[in-house]
């Protein structure tokens, strides 16, 4: 019998919460840091009898009027919230580095909010994006007050996390973010000429130029620096409890389940969300009724973990497996005792092809049979013609250059001759996918550098092909991202991509299709293919791109199928 899994419980296991028994007082106030600087920080306290626990939110983006608007709902349930605009943003003092003083920020406000007279010395935080990150900083600094912690879709480490995949950058997410929040307040950036600015070299200059944030020009070229002190100065073991929360469209899918993986104790929660987006409805699909939305992850979830951990209420966590993820194609909700699931079996599917798997109209196939002697796969890749993105994990949109978020039919891309097409047979029954997806290529190139891109897909039976998730290597970090090694024209080398993790039911009469080309654009950079720095050149090469899928060079696909026996 499988036990690894169980169905989540009924509504009814939810009824043990804070109800809102209290009317709400609003203020304002100067939260003065070790160094001076005085954070504007607003206040929603209950009107009663305290002292509170205390719900504090931390921000670098304008909040609505009344500030405290979006978290009311916790004051009415006897919580004090605290919310507050970080340093140098929206009439906070100081200037606004970000990522960079958090941490420290974070740690004097929490000592601030348990020095006063409504507070009970215990404090929680929530919030999204940038806002979970302000969560983390602040709770590695080890504060005994701070109890738990609720990051939805945070970046962690900060600075890769924004820049960094596979060896690439996130392009269309990078100048996005950048222009939104550079200066002390947010931009409107609908109305920036971005198709000009994303095909601008060379990359820095979007950055320093059209942008002018130059403290992102810090972040991309220290990046893995600053990612090797993050991790060497974290200490995770001061992370009070945190429940991660992400989507499986979301950019930064792989930082919460790194996080989750590296605190001692968590709970995750994964949707079928883009970043910021939780509604049902996500790219070409919808999800169905049960995905549930944003206010039942605040007003259940959210309020579930703080009333456990800052009110000492029953709320059933303790009962409940630590995972709940969203199983998209059957479109369920599912308890899971651990991530990745352990009963997932890594099975491989093999490139086939005579040679010509251009296009989807071309004769690649997807088999658990390993290739015999059979013919590669050959495509030009030229930076001046990059495949465009067709959604996937994006942020977008700006402009008229904006990206689509999520499962977005690829027939467009699949029609272009430098994408490679590989299909399975039609599937006679369901096949779970749950866990982390990776390709093995064996490939080679006439150029000192370059990348390669996979997406997987499902093909529905009128021929819809739905982006699952989508990858990146640059291959000059084949070894690894501290090691950069470039390629030797005409060497077979094999390569690894890995893509997101997921949980996808490929339906009977689907199929599963896996898409190969160089570039993804402007998801991420493109690769100028000369071996030089692609964020500091102008100069570009066009590179021959060999895919070889034979019973000594066995190209595939590693899935994590889950059993549907039990």
């Amino acid at each position: 019998m499988n036990t690894s899994f169980c169905t989540p419980p009924h509504e009814e296991s939810y009824s043990n919460l804070s109800q809102p028994r209290w009317s709400v007082d609003r203020s304002e106030t100067l939260v003065k840091t070790r160094d001076g600087m005085g954070m504007r920080t607003y206040l929603a306290l209950p009107r009663g009898r305290g002292p509170f626990p205390t719900v504090l939110v931390r921000s670098p983006y304008p909040f609505p009027d009344p500030p405290t608007a979006g978290y009311e709902f916790y004051a009415q349930r006897g919580y004090a919230v605290v919310v507050q605009h970080v340093r140098g943003r929206y009439g906070s003092e100081g200037d606004w580095l970000p990522y960079f003083n958090e941490g420290r920020d974070g740690y004097d406000t929490v000592e601030w909010v348990v020095r006063q007279p409504w507070s009970n010395g215990k404090v929680g935080m929530l919030g999204g994006s940038y806002v979970g990150w302000t969560q983390v900083a602040t709770a590695l600094e080890g504060h005994p007050a701070l109890k738990a912690i609720v990051p939805h879709a945070s970046p962690y480490p900060p600075i890769p996390s924004i820049g960094a995949s596979g060896g690439t950058f996130l392009f269309h997410q990078v100048p996005l973010w950048a222009a939104a929040v550079h200066g002390s307040v947010r931009n409107d950036i609908s109305q920036m000429p971005w198709d000009r600015i994303l095909w601008s070299l060379p990359v820095l200059e979007i950055l320093d130029h059209e942008i002018g944030t130059s403290w992102y020009r810090l972040c991309v070229e220290s990046y893995r620096e600053l990612q090797s002190r993050f991790f060497a100065e974290a200490d995770f073991s001061r992370i009070p409890p945190v429940q991660c929360i992400a989507g499986w469209h979301d950019h930064i899918l792989h930082d919460t389940l790194d996080l989750y993986s590296r605190v001692r104790e968590g709970r995750l929660i994964v949707g079928p969300w883009s970043h910021g987006d939780y509604g049902r409805t996500v790219g070409d699909l919808d999800f169905g009724n049960e995905v549930g939305s944003l206010d039942e992850l605040q007003q259940v979830q959210s309020l579930r973990w703080l009333d456990f951990y800052l009110k000492d209420i029953d709320t059933g966590l303790a009962s409940e497996p630590p995972v709940r993820i969203f199983v998209m194609g059957r479109n369920r909700w599912r308890f899971e005792r651990e991530w990745p699931p352990a009963r997932a079996v890594s099975t491989e599917f093999f490139l086939h092809s005579k040679g010509a798997a251009h296009t989807a109209r071309g004769v690649g196939y997807l088999s658990t049979e390993c290739p015999e002697d059979e013919p590669p796969d050959c495509f030009v890749y030229d930076p001046s013609d990059p495949v465009p993105t067709l959604g996937g994990a994006n942020s977008g949109p700006c402009g008229d250059a904006g990206l689509r978020r999520g499962p977005v039919d690829q027939r467009a891309a699949e029609a272009r001759p430098d994408v490679l097409v590989y299909r399975s047979e039609i599937l006679t029954q369901e096949l779970e996918v749950t866990g982390p997806v990776s390709i093995i290529l064996y490939i080679t190139t006439d150029v000192p550098d370059t990348d390669f891109t996979a997406k997987l897909v499902d093909v529905y039976p009128d021929g819809r092909a739905m982006g699952v998730q989508d990858g990146i290597l640059r291959c000059r970090f084949r070894e690894s991202f501290e090691d950069e090694r470039l390629m030797e024209p005409g060497k077979v080398y094999e390569i690894r991509i890995e893509l997101p993790p997921t949980s996808m039911v490929f339906l009977k009469g689907h199929r599963i299709g896996l898409d190969v080309s160089s570039s993804n654009f402007p998801r991420f950079d493109r690769n100028l293919n000369t071996g030089a720095d692609n964020e500091r050149t102008t100069a570009f090469t066009i590179a021959h791109q060999i895919v070889y899928h034979d019973r000594h060079r066995p190209s595939r696909l590693i899935l994590p199928v889950i059993s549907m026996e039990g």
